[in-house]
């Protein structure tokens, strides 16, 4: 396989909603759009590890099981059609003049301050904490 053809099979896979597991953007989208905890998070507690991985208690170590795998399904449903799944939209996607028009009016017409960096950070803490939390009572459940 050439490295066309890699290049031709990655947007190819975008365009059917592929997510690009190395653009952190793309992936926390994913999570925090695409994945329904109730069906989308499998965890098996017995699949087999890496000896050298390093969450393994000790006598699990030499048999390289026993550290357990999570699975997160960040996919539609799919039995939707192609008419049922959102299109993706972002402010990024928008024309300058547009985004300059809306950044100039934002606090005065619109209400809200933008947020800053800390702020935004503290928004991603907190939806990783409610992530975490569901992971938790779904393996408590099980």
């Amino acid at each position: 396989m050439s490295i066309k053809d890699l290049r031709d099979f990655v947007e190819g896979l975008k365009q059917i909603n592929y997510v690009d597991p190395t653009n952190m953007n793309e992936v926390i989208h994913a999570f925090s759009v695409k994945c329904n905890p109730s069906r989308g998070i499998r965890i098996d507690k017995w699949a087999s590890n890496c000896p050298l991985t390093p969450y393994l208690p000790v006598g699990m170590k030499e048999k390289g099981m026993g550290g357990g795998n999570v699975l997160f399904d960040c996919t539609w449903p799919k039995e939707w059609k192609q008419e049922d799944i959102p299109i993706k939209c972002s402010f990024n996607d928008c024309p300058e003049e547009i985004k300059e028009k809306v950044r100039s009016r934002w606090q005065e017409d619109y209400g809200f301050k933008c947020l800053s960096f800390k702020w935004i950070l503290l928004l991603i803490a907190i939806s990783l904490g409610i992530i975490i939390r569901v992971i938790t009572t779904y393996i408590q459940r099980r």
